[in-house]
């Protein structure tokens, strides 16, 4: 079971307001400057402002790219091909625990106080 199993491959957090990456555990592939196009999708300025529905698209190499939108952040995750619905759930869960332990310092746009997931037991390059 684990052979056919999808590999994080990493885990990326970007500020919906200003578009920048604020945290990045793993190693974040080049082709994922497309997913990261999608962004302008969520937040204040974007169709899609309340968080809940997940993006997802596939590479030419068959990984697997996920954005999970929030109120403050995006997480953008990176398998290495379609994960189960347990690891979406997973990853949507994280991001969940990432924005409620963050909400104040998020709300003020403060970065220096954030506390942020630690993924590496998950996470294989």
């Amino acid at each position: 079971l684990q052979l056919n199993e999808a590999v994080l491959r990493s885990f990326t957090l970007y500020d919906l307001r200003t578009r920048a990456r604020i945290y990045n555990q793993g190693n974040l592939p080049n082709a994922a400057e497309e997913a990261v196009r999608l962004l302008g999708t969520f937040g204040p300025d974007g169709p899609q402002a309340k968080p809940g529905r997940m993006l997802g698209m596939q590479s030419d190499d068959g990984s697997a790219y996920l954005l999970i939108p929030g109120n403050y952040t995006a997480a953008l995750v990176v398998f290495t091909q379609d994960p189960p619905a347990w690891q979406l759930r997973a990853m949507r869960e994280v991001h969940s625990n990432f924005e409620t332990a963050n909400k104040r310092t998020l709300a003020r746009c403060e970065r220096a106080t954030l506390i942020f997931p630690d993924l590496s037991r998950f996470i294989r390059e």
